[in-house]
Formats: C-alpha cells, structure tokens, sequence
C-alpha cells in the first residue's frame, strides 16, 4: 500500500492557503517535493506492516495538525531505526492499559518507553478559527489585482466561513477606482496611511492595504495578490506553557513504570526553542531582588516552580526520564529540524547515554549542561541543504 497516488504531475507552482500538507505533496510536479515524496514512502516500508496501514490513513488527512503528528511518529521510528535500534510500535502493557507509541532497544541493550506529542500555541478552538482564514487568502489570490499586492490584516478570529467571493468581487470593484500613483506616493511614507479597504465578519474585522507593483512589473494579471498577512493588533506570544502541559499531561498516563520513559515533542511554532523547553521542564525564568536595594543591586536568576519537573514542593513528575524536543519538523525540513534531548535530573529510572547521538542537555553537579550530538543530516543521511538543492537554478 502506497501513501501517494501514481499518477503524472505538471503542476508546479506553490501551495495554496487552505491546502492540505498531503494534497499538496501528492499533486506536486516540483522536484524537490518528489524528492519529499520517495522519502516518506520508504520510511514508511520500513514501518511495522501491522501498523502501516492505520498511519498512512492518518498521513492522508486533510487536517495538517493530524498529518503532523502521524509524519512525527514515523519520523522518531525512522531516527532510532537508523541508530540501529530496534523499534516495537504500540507495545503490549497488559489487558485494559493504554499503549504508548513505541518501545525501543537500543543496540547495547538498554530501553525505554517513547511517547510521542505534537505541540502547537493556541487552543483547538483558536487553531479552528485561524484556518477559516485560509480560504479567505485563497480567495483573495484569485483577485485580479495586476497593479498591486495586498497587506492584509485581521482583528480578531472568524467564528464562521468567510464569504470568499462576495468579498474578491468588492475588491474587484474598488481596485477599479484606485489610483495606482497615489498609492505609490503613499507607499514611501506608511502602506497603513494609503487606501485601504475593511470587511467585518462574524467577531472579524479585515483591513486590506494595498502594495503597489514596481512600474516594470506592472500589467501582470497572474501573480498572487497576497504579499503580507497577518494579526493587526500586538498579541502576548507564549510557547512553553503548551509544551510543559504536554508533557505534564502525559506523564502519569501509564502508570508505574518499571523502565525510562521518553516524552518526544514537535513543537510546531517556529520561535519555540532551547529557552521554551527549559522553561517548560524547570519553571519559568524570573529575577529577583530585596525591595529597597540600590538599582544598580545586582539581579539574581532563579526560577518559578512551575515547570513540568519542579513544583512548590520540589521534583515532580519523574516518571519521566527525559524530553526530546524538535522544532516545526514537517516532511520537509527533516535535514535541518534538530532534536535535542533533555535529561531529567530527578528521574526515577534514569535513561541512558545511549542517546548520546543527539544533541542534549545533561545535569552534572547541580547544573544542566549542554553536550552536542551528530548532525541530524548524517544521523538521516542526508545533505544539509535537502531537499531545496533539487530545486531548479
């Protein structure tokens, strides 16, 4: 059973807003995307065939926080296979216990249990909300607009689908009545000041500004209109509360074990990083001074205990005995999105450095220390630069 379709391709320009990761990779003619493409499909041969059938159907999903989660799970079987691991996916533990995503052997013999979570900031509702933009911008694509690209902003989130046509056959119209030099004189001072157009749905207002095409590029129909989207209003950006409720949120889900436990996270907004996982495990950073102290006093770092492995009490959850964290990991960006291992420093059955393959983070006399790992590239075997060297010069 293949994941894509035998079929011939000869479209090859980009995705659009509201398509799928798998429709988009099952109709690209790009060869970068077929490169993508072959890749999957033999790691998937190498999958359990017991178990194929059910990820190829979650692969196949239009819903691409779904197809994300399923590419992951393949992918950290992938991984620990090319450590010459053997990998038991969904191991028995007893009648009426949950399963977890795989229990792996490592070649000198030691093992551990792995749990696989995909991470994104924002509740499902807010997540629900955010893609009915995605057909609006698709829309908007399809707006014959050759003098100018759109700035589009959005206060707020839709509650329903946007009216998609009403609103390009408004824009058509008004684009109509635009002066193209008045936009130009506009757009040297402030793109916000020059015209714009506004559209109110269902707790949504949408602003679009106009970016006019440079004079050589003018008369153009068949570019996509969409140049900059985007929230219109400053909004407070947290990343680590969602992965430290991951993980806390699956740290007790089997139970008393009797060997290493490993929570593997996705974390899919692209700033999430080395500081969003430690403050996800340890607490949230924090400064603290006496009250009354000179300015010039010297600040001292500590942490809030509120982290997935420190409470007010101390140590907790350790049960687990390390985190690995990867960053925005799609078909794609395998070569370039690096896992870093995180080892709990409390943890009732410790792992191994048996992972010593990756990049981790280690605690030694009271201290985390950084170690470094191989190169996921090599780790895959694969370039760097995979797969954007197939892209045409």
């Amino acid at each position: 059973m293949y994941l894509f379709d035998d079929i011939s391709r000869d479209y090859e320009g980009p995705s659009g807003y509201a398509e799928s990761h798998y429709a988009y990779l099952n109709r690209s003619a790009r060869p970068e995307f077929g490169a993508v493409r072959d890749l999957v499909e033999d790691w998937l041969g190498d999958y359990p065939k017991h178990h194929r059938t059910h990820l190829i159907t979650r692969l196949k999903t239009q819903d691409d926080l779904q197809f994300e989660a399923a590419f992951f799970e393949l992918y950290l079987h992938h991984i620990f296979r090319q450590a010459g691991a053997s990998v038991q996916v969904h191991p028995y533990r007893g009648k009426g216990q949950k399963r977890p995503d795989f229990r792996v052997t490592m070649p000198g013999g030691s093992r551990f249990i792995v749990e696989a979570i995909t991470v994104t900031e924002g509740s499902f509702m807010d997540r629900k909300a955010s893609d009915r933009l995605k057909p609006f911008y698709d829309a908007l694509n399809r707006v014959a607009s050759p003098d100018f690209f759109f700035h589009v902003r959005h206060f707020g989130l839709p509650q329903s689908p946007i009216p998609g046509r009403r609103i390009r056959g408004a824009l058509e119209r008004w684009l109509q009545s635009v002066d193209y030099e008045q936009v130009r004189r506009h757009a040297g001072e402030s793109l916000l000041d020059g015209p714009t157009m506004r559209f109110t749905h269902d707790g949504c207002e949408l602003v679009i500004a106009l970016i006019p095409v440079s004079d050589a590029h003018r008369g153009v129909a068949d570019h996509r209109p969409v140049g900059a989207m985007g929230p219109g209003e400053a909004q407070i950006v947290d990343y680590w509360t969602p992965i430290r409720d991951a993980i806390k949120s699956k740290a007790t889900r089997y139970g008393r074990l009797r060997q290493p436990y490993l929570i593997a996270i996705n974390a899919l907004d692209q700033s999430a990083g080395q500081i969003d996982v430690m403050q996800a495990l340890f607490g949230q950073e924090a400064f603290t001074f006496r009250r009354g102290d000179p300015v010039d006093e010297e600040l001292h770092f500590t942490r809030v205990p509120n982290g997935a492995w420190v409470g007010k009490r101390g140590p907790i959850n350790t049960r687990v005995s390390a985190v690995m964290a990867v960053g925005t990991l799609v078909p794609w960006t395998v070569a370039v999105s690096k896992p870093e291992v995180y080892f709990n420093p409390w943890a009732a059955h410790p792992l191994s450095d048996s992972l010593d393959l990756f990049d981790a983070h280690v605690p030694v006399d009271g201290q985390v220390i950084a170690r470094p790992g191989r190169p996921v590239s090599k780790s895959l075997r694969l370039p760097t630069s995979w797969p954007q060297e197939l892209m045409p010069a």
